[in-house]
């Protein structure tokens, strides 16, 4: 009974968190990653000069400097020296050095692990602080519905999406949703910088324009040369008319509009370059705003790239127009479910491709 209870334990211990997708995700998404992740440091070498042979020497001599180099030092020569106790003790057939190597490895496992659980934890802390200051979650505004998206690849992302009442008015909302180049923690850092902003930007100007030109101004001292924000919304002032919105983009994707009036999906595409690029007068002559007046049941779909840019396993696109299809198709649902039914043609296209990039989505409907 009592051995029962023991390897009725270990067994608990080894599967009771096991997934059936585990496996899959390990050989397709994070082998990959991890592959890629050390790859990026010897992509500068010129191997295609070399012979056969000598490439696959060379390239693989590289990735291992590249992964000692990766250790503290303290670190790497721990781990360098148990592999060569492990070899010797190979050469001599003596169990006991190659016992003292391979506790000494796992030794050496259980500390970056360690490092590890620890970023994780305070990544999964800056998601959730991420998500708590820079996504708007279902948004009140009287005669529309709202129905708001955000998904980064990462643990956290560059993907912004988020809405602000104006300055001494409020009836009257920004919504601003917006891609800073790059993944990962750095956009993300930017991204809150992005809603730092926007917070402040909200209370000093009542107009699209003048906001919009004084975030590009701030990002120009802010963002590395390397960086900058792409972005687009609409601004929905229920002071004036409720039914006229008026919308922008800079340098970000197209927005869509189904009329219910034709049952037609088409895009919007008002002028405008990027956010932080350092050419604020280009930036204030082509930034363009339209109003548009909307009807009962009229919808506006504001997406970032992540949505057209998903890829299934055949490195295939998912495109624009099949977006447009299921809005056109679904356009009779509630806002939240037309989110549903787009996020669940995604899903169905990619599969188990993993997400290359952020994927947010607005739906806004006129009741």
């Amino acid at each position: 009974m009592k051995k029962d209870s023991i390897f009725g334990n270990l067994y608990k211990l080894y599967t009771e968190d096991l997934g059936k997708d585990d496996l899959e995700r390990l050989i397709k998404n994070e082998a990959p990653e991890v592959y890629s992740f050390y790859l990026e440091s010897v992509k500068t070498k010129d191997y295609q000069s070399k012979n056969r042979f000598k490439r696959v020497f060379l390239f693989t001599r590289d990735l291992v400097v590249v992964f000692l180099r990766k250790l503290s030092p303290i670190r790497r020569i721990i781990f360098s020296g148990a592999f060569i106790i492990f070899f010797y003790s190979y050469l001599i057939e003596s169990w006991f050095y190659a016992s003292g190597s391979f506790l000494t490895m796992v030794l050496l496992l259980a500390f970056e692990l360690a490092g590890k659980l620890s970023a994780t934890s305070e990544l999964d802390m800056a998601a959730k602080i991420q998500i708590d200051t820079t996504i708007c979650i279902d948004p009140v505004i009287e005669g529309y519905e709202i129905a708001p998206y955000s998904k980064p690849a990462r643990v956290v992302g560059g993907d912004f999406l988020n809405c602000y009442k104006l300055k001494g008015n409020k009836l009257s909302t920004i919504f601003l949703m917006g891609d800073v180049s790059g993944k990962g923690l750095a956009a993300a850092l930017y991204m809150v910088q992005v809603h730092a902003l926007m917070s402040y930007l909200s209370t000093a100007y009542d107009d699209v324009k003048s906001i919009v030109k004084n975030l590009d101004q701030m990002l120009n001292r802010i963002f590395q040369a390397k960086y900058f924000f792409t972005a687009t919304g609409l601004k929905i002032d229920l002071d004036k008319d409720p039914g006229t919105v008026e919308i922008f983009r800079a340098g970000h994707s197209p927005l869509i509009i189904y009329t219910q009036h034709n049952k037609q999906a088409e895009f919007l595409v008002p002028g405008g370059i990027g956010l932080g690029l350092r050419n604020s007068k280009v930036f204030d002559r082509t930034l363009k705003t339209e109003s548009i007046h909307l009807k009962p049941g009229d919808i506006l779909i504001f997406f970032t790239d992540g949505v057209n840019e998903s890829i299934n396993y055949l490195k295939e696109e998912y495109g624009t127009e099949r977006l447009k299809k299921i809005v056109q198709s679904n356009a009779d649902l509630p806002a939240k479910e037309i989110l549903s039914k787009i996020l669940k043609s995604i899903e169905g296209f990619t599969g188990s491709t993993p997400a290359r990039d952020d994927l947010t989505l607005l739906i806004v409907k006129k009741l």
